[in-house]
């Protein structure tokens, strides 16, 4: 099969071959052919010599827009980290970035109905949480003394089987943590509402630490089966290089862009075979490499 690559390569070869023709007055019946520049990849037979400028055309779609069966390349390194890391969880997982995130944007990979990758099949799901939505929390004991209680004192030997869970944690792991992902246990609620724990004779201040994640989007992959009509798109396996996602990102953002500011094309080129759309964030474009010939 002809990668786009090589069709691309093709095709450009053709078209200056056509400049050429043109530039040389074609009716005459002198011979006016110049020796081939054997110093560069793309050569023509006569008239002057050509410019090739790489670029990328863009059309922006909506992700229903994009067929079944689709190759997909993501626009930056920490999507194509994310697919990964979603893959290999049971839940959601976060991407972070820094900077102001938008709440109306919706994360374009868990838009997907269905999402191939590594050969496997799974259902995407997109989501969001604003700052300080989904919180973590931390408990653990600091040793205290009786007169420093004033009274607000829980006694170990008054919990519940699942409060006394809790303050075991804290008493033999240091510490009882509840992720930003993960609800709180009811059992943590009694913790809440006092400040000191008395465990076997001594007395803990009982400490809270909270951590404010700051607004993200988020990913979840499930393995999934779907039947023969389902829509299922594939993500590539290879990350892009960090270098190329400004110049991705404005080909999906504003249709063109072109690649003088990489420092390898080719290799962005390489890159983008057989791939057909770039997902960025909340925007999914189908993206051709161009020659531009002068």
């Amino acid at each position: 099969m002809v990668s786009r690559r090589n069709a691309l390569r093709t095709g450009s070869a053709v078209l200056l071959a056509v400049v050429a023709g043109c530039a040389s007055g074609g009716g005459s019946t002198g011979d006016t052919t110049q020796e081939p520049d054997t110093t560069t990849e793309e050569t023509t037979t006569a008239g002057p010599k050509t410019t090739v400028d790489l670029q990328l055309d863009a059309t922006q779609v909506a992700p229903s827009e994009v067929p079944d069966g689709a190759t997909v390349a993501v626009a930056a390194p920490d999507l194509s980290q994310l697919v990964v890391d979603a893959a290999e969880s049971d839940g959601r997982v976060d991407l972070t970035r820094p900077g102001d995130t938008d709440p109306e944007e919706t994360l374009v990979l868990g838009q997907f109905d269905y999402v191939e990758f590594r050969d496997e099949t799974y259902d995407a799901t997109a989501s969001f949480a604003d700052f300080a939505e989904e919180a973590s929390y931390q408990y653990s004991l600091v040793e205290a003394t009786d007169s420093e209680a004033d009274g607000d004192v829980l006694d170990y030997t008054d919990l519940t089987e699942s409060e006394r869970a809790v303050a075991d944690e804290m008493l033999d792991n240091g510490s009882f943590a509840v992720g930003h992902h993960e609800e709180r246990p009811a059992a943590v609620e009694t913790f809440e509402g006092h400040s000191y724990l008395r465990a076997d004779g001594t007395t803990h201040r009982v400490r809270k630490v909270v951590g404010d994640y700051a607004a993200h989007h988020m990913l979840r992959l499930d393995p999934a089966n779907p039947d023969g009509d389902a829509r299922v798109v594939t993500v590539v396996d290879r990350e892009p290089e960090k270098g190329w996602t400004d110049e991705l990102r404005a080909a999906v953002a504003m249709g063109r862009t072109g690649l003088s500011g990489v420092s390898n094309p080719e290799a962005l080129l390489d890159y983008l075979d057989d791939v057909g759309y770039v997902a960025t964030v909340d925007a999914v474009a189908e993206v051709t490499p161009v020659r531009v010939v002068e």
